[in-house]
């Protein structure tokens, strides 16, 4: 899906952390409440089997990116803009290549007062690499929502070089142990 305008004035998160996902859609001036119980009858049609969300899509009255932000305020996730955002590369560094790419995040900023790493994913429910960053890398993570196109773009700008270089490095690493091999 593509990128999400925010056209619309995103409320304070702490105002829609743990509200309903029509509540916060309506608070983002998306749908209106009419909308909304419309909704809700299909939904109890189906005996609620189709989460609310997936309806608002099937009907066209939001886009994947809005459905998407509106999850991640529900969550407590504030959406972020990557557009024209400059990583230092003391960020990038703090998570490795393969990494960013298996979990699908961006490290964004570091806090080093508070050892907190603020990440951008574009999946309010990858709690997995949230999970994984702070268990396997000792970080508080602080997670941040953005678009699919704009994460994607930004994992290749910050990363796809940076591969290429660890493996020329690995492949240095493996020919010198060769060369050791055979100097023994």
């Amino acid at each position: 899906m593509g990128k999400v305008e925010l056209t619309q004035k995103m409320p304070p998160t702490e105002e829609l952390r743990g509200r309903t996902l029509g509540r916060i859609l309506i608070k983002m001036g998306v749908l209106t409440r009419d909308k909304v119980h419309e909704c809700l009858k299909i939904q109890g049609q189906r005996q609620g089997k189709v989460q609310i969300g997936q309806i608002f899509l099937e009907l066209g009255l939001v886009e994947e990116g809005q459905l998407r932000m509106a999850l991640a305020a529900q969550r407590g996730m504030e959406y972020m803009s990557l557009d024209g955002i400059d990583i230092p590369a003391e960020v990038v560094d703090k998570v490795p290549a393969q990494m960013a790419k298996t979990y699908h995040i961006v490290p964004i900023e570091y806090k080093q007062e508070q050892n907190e790493l603020i990440v951008a994913l574009d999946n309010p429910e990858n709690f997995r690499a949230t999970d994984d960053l702070s268990t396997l890398m000792g970080f508080k993570v602080t997670a941040r929502i953005t678009d699919t196109e704009a994460l994607e773009k930004t994992l290749a700008k910050y990363y796809e070089t940076q591969q290429d270089d660890n493996i020329n490095e690995l492949i240095d690493e493996i020919q010198g142990d060769t060369f050791l091999a055979e100097f023994e």
